[in-house]
């Protein structure tokens, strides 16, 4: 268990470390139609996901992950 922790700390350096040398980021638009997807897939409203969330920065590496598996 605690490899597997390790392990995604060491990932989530990473995936931060290029996303800020390659200025990739979520700004709010791709935040918002995160979120309408989001709704959309698991049928409950943009705002029931914001509380189940707690803010926007999970959403953020969310998106930002994906920009950079296409990337």
């Amino acid at each position: 268990m605690k490899d597997d922790a390790e392990q995604r700390v060491k990932t989530n350096l990473t995936l931060t470390a290029i996303a800020e040398a390659e200025k990739i980021e979520a700004t709010d638009e791709d935040i918002d139609k995160e979120l309408e997807k989001m709704s959309k897939q698991f049928n409950i409203s943009v705002e029931d996901i914001k509380n189940t969330l707690g803010n926007t920065d999970i959403i953020k590496m969310m998106f930002v992950s994906k920009k950079l598996s296409i990337y």
